[in-house]
């Protein structure tokens, strides 16, 4: 099964559209097409961002929707706890993605950022577009 990093600003944007890639990415986590990895560092600032006034808004999220995604995420994805301090990152709040891939041996990072792009692999993990994701998870 893929291990698959979703950085921030992906699943931000995938609750704040709600698309039909929305729901296919959603659709294949459910089905166990792919496995989710996060640290506890991804899921604090997912939680931060997503708690915030205007995200919130936007994703018309409660606080209440988003402590029950927090736990939602810790009891389906694989939690790793990264061992190396990786600095690499023009934004080093980015940093943690990779480490998170180091520790999980992902084989893909998703993210829109374009510090993490600009690195096409870190360490054998591909880091790709959403919309190249949702070609490898119609390829499967």
């Amino acid at each position: 099964m893929l291990k698959i990093i979703l950085d921030t600003n992906i699943i931000v944007s995938l609750f704040i559209k709600r698309s039909e890639t929305a729901k296919t990415v959603f659709a294949a986590l459910k089905n166990n097409s792919f496995q989710l990895v996060i640290s506890e560092a991804i899921l604090k600032e997912t939680l931060e961002v997503l708690s915030r006034p205007r995200i919130r808004q936007l994703t018309k999220m409660s606080k209440k929707e988003i402590r029950q995604l927090g736990l939602l995420l810790l009891e389906n994805a694989l939690k790793v706890k990264p061992l190396i301090k990786i600095e690499m990152c023009r934004d080093h709040f980015d940093d943690k993605f990779l480490e998170c891939a180091v520790a999980a041996k992902a084989d893909y990072l998703v993210s829109g950022d374009k510090d993490l792009l600009v690195l096409k692999s870190f360490r054998g993990t591909a880091i790709i577009r959403l919309a190249e994701f949702i070609g490898i998870l119609a390829d499967q």
